[in-house]
């Protein structure tokens, strides 16, 4: 009998979910050559069809339900809006050589994805799938991480399109129980659990209709808008979590006190009465 090295007949694999507390951060398109963040977040326990589901909630409308096999390293997504279809997201039972189906929501077909190779980081297994449709970064490739899930992020078999990240979906950052497990590294986000970049959206009005000052700020922020009235803001902090928000304001510009504000990076969408908006980082000292 051969035992692959790292693991022990009978042992599970490491779960996706933490204890008390769950999420993953994952960057995703809206439009082309605009990026967005969502956190996805674990919520509460729920039952369908016989099979216990662990709801997931999002910002941007990625509602759905997550299960896992600790024993086998399988994961599956099903997603509200796809009448309940359930997807395989994860399989850690794989060996090199085996096929991995990629679901392609814009094409008839399916696409296979072929195990390249197995490592193992930390005592984590990590299954690299070839590079050849795959919904992850150029020059990477999809990548099944034991006690996280896949780096494409848990939405990919629903949002993934053409085999770039251009319409696709990646994982920025992971926390359980409160504690980042995982953290992308490649040079396109630096480390960085919340981005918000690209081209200009529609509805995205020119930088130079925010003003944020002083920045980096100890309290207060001012926020000089020169958009339609009134306006709302949105603050999100550095892992893209919804901090607080204020609307229907009719001056400009406006002291935002942020004292009470942990040190950080936070994200500022202000969007006026037209629909349109505009963003900034405030750095707190």
């Amino acid at each position: 009998m051969t035992v692959t090295a790292g693991t022990t007949i009978g042992q599970p694999y490491k779960s996706i979910f933490g204890a008390t507390q769950t999420s993953w951060n994952v960057a995703f398109h809206t439009m082309p050559d605009w990026v967005e963040t969502d956190s996805l977040v674990v919520s509460s326990d729920t039952l369908i069809n016989g099979q216990y589901y662990k709801a997931v909630n999002g910002q941007h409308g990625f509602d759905g339900f997550i299960r896992e096999d600790t024993m086998t390293g399988r994961a599956w997504y099903l997603d509200k809006s796809w009448d309940k279809k359930e997807f395989l997201i994860m399989n850690l039972s794989l060996n090199v050589g085996d096929t991995f189906i990629m679901h392609k929501m814009e094409f008839p077909e399916d696409s296979i994805a072929i195990v390249d190779s197995i490592k193992y980081d930390g005592g984590n297994k990590k299954i690299f799938l070839s590079e050849n449709d795959n919904p992850v970064l150029p020059g990477e490739c999809l990548t099944f991480i034991e006690g996280t899930g896949p780096n494409a992020g848990i939405i990919f078999q629903l949002y993934q399109s053409s085999v770039q990240f251009g319409d696709g979906s990646i994982l920025l950052c992971a926390h359980k129980d409160s504690i980042q497990t995982y953290t992308n590294s490649s040079p396109y986000f630096i480390g960085q659990c919340f981005v918000l970049w690209g081209g200009v959206e529609e509805n995205q009005l020119d930088k130079s209709k925010l003003t944020l000052f002083p920045n980096p700020t100890s309290d207060k922020v001012q926020i000089d808008y020169k958009g339609a009235l009134p306006y709302s803001i949105e603050i999100m902090d550095y892992t893209g979590k919804f901090i607080s928000s204020k609307t229907d304001i009719n001056s400009s510009p406006l002291d935002f006190d942020m004292t009470e504000y942990p040190h950080g990076i936070y994200l500022l969408k202000v969007t006026g009465n037209d629909g349109k908006f505009a963003t900034g980082r405030v750095l707190k000292l």
